[in-house]
């Protein structure tokens, strides 16, 4: 419900204020939601960026460059976690330096993270995202989706764990790399994604984890869900042949823009600075 994300949203400020000394970037919910398959049964996962005060970066105690926070599901205990998903919402937010980091190398995840629609925004957000869509690393985002799906797909389809949800945490990747690479804009929503590149399969796949099927194996479809993978990691292979290579010159001005603005931004939230 609305008014419980307003709550823990509210919790979460205060957190990252008095406990982190900082203030909240940008903060979107990820997980099902994003990915364009939520059941009945998903939890809620939020994603974002903060940004630590200037003056706690200024001493020999480094500072956390990430926050975790989690709020259990009614009637769960700590006890509970080796038997159920006790947690209903999750945070995680990187700290800012270490999310341009990210960004630079093409981190997919948050490449998502900040082009996706937001519960909170800020003007440092908006900069931050205008100077990234000039700057798109699409090689490292299609190492990054790429790589994504390759690791679930030897941890789980290799691995003998041929169920629903499985196969799509592989397609998912790959159908995201295949649209950036085609559209230069991120897309995360695989239901997007399946109807724009009319695939059957994949909206047969989510139909079943929207209907609360993500767990059940799918041995009598494998042939055709592996074909759907061939095809997919086939494709982006192909397209990432036709990535344009940026020339070292043209990637030290676009760095020298982003170090800038990280300047500023951190002299702005200085205490004492004029």
């Amino acid at each position: 419900m609305l008014s419980d994300h307003i709550k823990y949203i509210g919790q979460l400020k205060k957190i990252v204020s008095n406990e982190y000394h900082g203030k909240i970037i940008n903060l979107m919910i990820s997980g099902s939601d994003l990915f364009g398959f939520r059941s009945e049964d998903s939890d809620t996962d939020f994603r974002g960026c903060f940004q630590i005060k200037t003056n706690k970066l200024l001493t020999t105690r480094q500072p956390k460059d990430f926050i975790e926070y989690k709020t259990m599901k009614e009637g769960m205990t700590v006890k509970d976690t080796d038997k159920h998903d006790v947690y209903d919402k999750e945070t995680v937010l990187d700290e800012l330096g270490k999310e341009i980091g990210l960004l630079l190398a093409g981190n997919c995840n948050h490449w998502e993270h900040l082009t996706a629609d937001q519960l909170i925004t800020s003007t440092e957000h908006r900069e931050m995202r205008k100077i990234f869509e000039k700057q798109m690393n699409l090689d490292g985002i299609y190492n990054s989706y790429r790589g994504m799906a390759m690791q679930n797909y030897k941890k789980f389809i290799l691995g003998g764990k041929h169920t629903v949800k499985k196969y799509l945490y592989v397609l998912r990747g790959l159908m995201a790399c295949a649209w950036v690479l085609n559209e230069g804009t991120i897309q995360p929503n695989i239901d997007i994604i399946a109807t724009e590149y009319d695939s059957s399969v994949v909206k047969e796949l989510i139909d079943l984890k929207k209907r609360g099927q993500e767990k059940d194996p799918v041995n009598k479809n494998l042939n055709r869900y592996n074909k759907e993978v061939d095809y997919w990691f086939k494709y982006v292979d192909t397209l990432a042949e036709d990535i344009p290579t940026i020339e070292q010159k043209e990637t030290e001005e676009r760095r020298n823009i982003l170090d800038n603005w990280l300047h500023n931004t951190r002299l702005h939230y200085l205490d004492g600075f004029n």
